[in-house]
């Protein structure tokens, strides 16, 4: 009713309808943005995690190998399984964290990052052994390459004082 006023009211009515249009139209796009987004990170994700079971559950070794290679081939992808197991660390999924880490583990054993992971996850389960081998596993991993991270160091103590190490000797 006030937009047919030939006054400041009508003019100020009109210009506050199409703002309000604009808004909506503005707020329609950012959620179609959204869920395009996260439909574009799903489909990876996605991807990544099914790579990841077909290699460590088919027993056909020609797929297996074929995918190792493709896997090897672009290590952009092998990485991708990696940050995916972060996620999963960091959302608190640590069944789907460490499934992710073995399947990245099965393609690449010689990652300390990888091992790493591993102890912390098999600490934070209470299964201490492999803890202890995943943890010794990084050491020798950074040894070789002239490293000696601190949060290795922070580790093996955390370990140490939670459950001493079965190799240890008195």
């Amino acid at each position: 009713r006030d937009r047919n006023r030939n006054d400041e009211l009508g003019v100020l009515s009109k210009s506050l309808d199409e703002m309000t249009k604009e808004l909506n139209n503005r707020i329609k796009i950012s959620e179609n943005f959204s869920t395009d987004l996260v439909h574009e990170i799903r489909n990876p994700l996605a991807s990544l995690k099914s790579a990841s079971e077909i290699i460590s559950d088919t027993t056909d070794k020609d797929k297996q190998e074929k995918l190792l290679k493709v896997l090897k081939k672009f290590p952009n992808f092998r990485d991708g399984i990696l940050q995916l197991a972060i996620t999963y660390l960091q959302l608190g999924r640590g069944e789907e964290a460490f499934e992710t880490l073995s399947r990245y583990h099965a393609l690449d054993p010689n990652s300390p990052v990888v091992e790493y992971y591993l102890s912390i996850v098999a600490l934070n389960r209470f299964h201490y052994s492999q803890a202890w081998q995943h943890l010794e596993a990084a050491e020798v991993l950074t040894t070789e390459r002239n490293h000696s991270p601190q949060c290795l160091k922070e580790l093996r103590h955390a370990l140490r004082c939670l459950h001493p190490n079965p190799q240890d000797t008195l």
